[in-house]
């Protein structure tokens, strides 16, 4: 979480309720596996 708000600028939830937090943590979780993928095939 400290490295989304330091490196990618994350400062708040867009949504609200725990299930919609979990599913952007998610997303946000996937976006950067795939970017750190990406980085390293390049």
């Amino acid at each position: 979480y400290g490295h989304f708000k330091a490196n990618r600028v994350f400062r708040r939830f867009v949504l609200r309720g725990i299930e919609k937090v979990n599913i952007e943590i998610g997303l946000m979780s996937l976006a950067h596996n795939m970017l750190k993928k990406a980085a390293l095939t390049y």
